[in-house]
């Protein structure tokens, strides 16, 4: 997870940016991709998890990061190939990944989690997260300055490669998805999780908002 979340925060705060300055400093792009990018995922998500019950959360785990492996080729491609290649491939690459890995990512997680120390587990994630997150960017400014995107996306792809190495060895867990695609959405939307559907609608939002809109914010700065 360490290797994992450090290689996609090397890049991940500078890809709003990134891909800001492909679309000629355009943020009315970057806004439609994004709402592609999320209003796709709503849609398909279930089938990632779908996907999972048939090949197992270990194999899920693998393709999901291979994904990524492929978004920052084809992100690195830029200047070799013709720029619709690289937002396409990298759009797509970067879908894949988000529609596959999460779900069995958490549920791995959850279901490995000591219980009797759950609460220190999750804090010191949370403490781990937070200490990458912020020196992460900081490694990553400096890298772009000296050698540009190209360089900081292989030093993040070494990271995520490394991460698919105990992927193998984790214990197998017989977890599966329970319902149907369209049950899905029928239990999301049911009266009962209502508060919890906008609770979480929020959160993302924000999430969004600290992740896409404020990166290119200080970048304009």
């Amino acid at each position: 997870r360490f290797f994992f979340f450090f290689g996609i925060t090397l890049f991940g705060v500078f890809i709003p940016i990134y891909f800001y300055q492909l679309f000629q400093e355009n943020v009315s792009f970057v806004l439609l991709q994004n709402i592609l990018y999320y209003g796709l995922s709503f849609i398909v998500l279930p089938l990632g998890a779908l996907l999972m019950n048939r090949i197992g959360i270990t194999r899920s785990l693998m393709v999901g990061t291979l994904a990524y492996l492929f978004a920052f080729t084809f992100a690195a491609l830029k200047g070799y190939v013709p720029l619709p290649v690289v937002v396409i491939g990298s759009f797509l690459f970067f879908f894949i990944h988000h529609v596959i890995y999460w779900v069995p990512f958490h549920t791995e997680f959850a279901a490995t989690a000591p219980r009797k120390n759950l609460g220190e587990v999750l804090g010191g994630l949370g403490a781990l997260t937070s200490i990458v997150g912020l020196i992460a960017p900081v490694i990553a400014g400096f890298t772009i300055e000296r050698f540009g995107y190209t360089f900081l996306i292989f030093i993040g792809a070494i990271f995520i490669l490394t991460s698919l190495w105990p992927l193998p060895h984790i214990k197998t867990i017989r977890e599966t998805y329970q319902y149907t695609y369209r049950e899905t959405y029928q239990v999301l939307f049911s009266k009962v999780h209502r508060t919890m559907f906008w609770v979480f609608s929020a959160q993302g939002a924000m999430d969004v908002v600290g992740t896409v809109l404020w990166p290119i914010f200080l970048y304009r700065l």
